[in-house]
């Protein structure tokens, strides 16, 4: 998302990011995070993420899906230190079973469009997103 922004801000198309993480974690690592040109929201409480109906993955599941990333060489940790840091922590102490997703709303605050993951790979792909936002 942070590197396709600028297309986004073309379309007058805002983006913010909901995270299972509580304030005092964003607190901590705002300066990670002022790197993405967006806003960051915590729900500790998953109760937007519930609300919208995102799913969360058996530990086995993660795990299982997790040990596959790492011998495909699917998941990697970022290279800077500050952020490795984060990354790991937000692995220790949130929620990471929930399955985030992408929604797109209209002026009136309507969906337009929407994905739910169903894995941690299963991402709306940006070309979708930039198409479906050409459309509200």
């Amino acid at each position: 998302m942070r590197e396709s922004y600028e297309q986004f801000k073309k379309r007058n198309v805002e983006i913010f990011i909901v995270t299972p993480h509580d304030e005092e974690y964003l607190t901590k690592y705002k300066d990670t995070l002022s790197s993405y040109p967006f806003p960051f929201y915590g729900d500790s409480t998953l109760s937007l993420y519930n609300k919208l109906g995102h799913q969360s993955l058996s530990k086995w599941k993660l795990f299982i899906h997790s040990v596959s990333s790492l011998f495909k060489g699917n998941f990697t940790l970022p290279s800077n230190a500050q952020d490795k840091k984060a990354v790991k922590e937000a692995i220790k102490k949130s929620d990471v079973e929930v399955q985030g997703g992408a929604w797109l709303f209209d002026s009136n605050n309507e969906v337009v469009w929407h994905h739910i993951d169903k894995s941690p790979n299963d991402h709306a792909d940006i070309s979708t997103l930039i198409e479906k936002a050409n459309s509200v």
